[in-house]
C-alpha cells in the first residue's frame, strides 16, 4: 500500500510494532497521544514531523521501546524496523521493505 511521505517522516514496519515495541501495538498507539500526522497502512506506519531534530528525537524513543532504527542502533538494512525519510532527499538507507518513488520521478515516468 502506498504511503505519502510528507516533509520529514519516520516510517515504521507495522509488524515490528506488534513484535518488538514494548507493550505492543496498543501501547504504541497510546504512547502517540494526539499525533495528527499519523497515517496507518496495511504494512507501514508513517509519522511526519516539521524538522529533522523532532524526527530524530522520536526515533530515540522508538529505540527505547525496542525497535531497530536505521543508522541509529541498526546498520544492517535487513534488520531495520524504522527509517527516516526526507520528502526532498529520500530515505536515509535502502531497506528491502520500502520501494521509494519520488513524485518527480513518477511524473516523468508518466510522460
Amino acid at each position: 500500500m502506498p504511503v505519502l511521505i510528507d516533509g520529514v517522516t519516520v516510517l515504521i514496519k507495522k509488524g515490528a510494532l506488534f513484535e518488538r515495541y514494548k507493550g505492543g501495538y496498543g501501547q504504541f498507539i497510546y504512547d502517540l497521544q494526539d499525533l495528527s500526522t499519523l497515517a496507518i497502512g496495511d504494512d507501514l506506519v508513517r509519522i511526519s514531523f516539521e524538522d529533522h531534530d523532532s524526527a530524530r528525537a522520536y526515533q530515540r524513543i522508538l529505540i527505547e521501546k525496542g525497535l531497530k532504527v536505521a543508522l541509529m542502533n541498526e546498520d544492517d538494512p535487513a534488520k531495520v524496523d524504522a527509517i527516516l525519510i526526507d520528502q526532498i532527499f529520500g530515505p536515509s538507507m535502502k531497506v528491502y521493505w520500502l520501494n521509494y518513488i519520488s513524485l518527480d520521478h513518477a511524473a516523468k515516468a508518466d510522460r
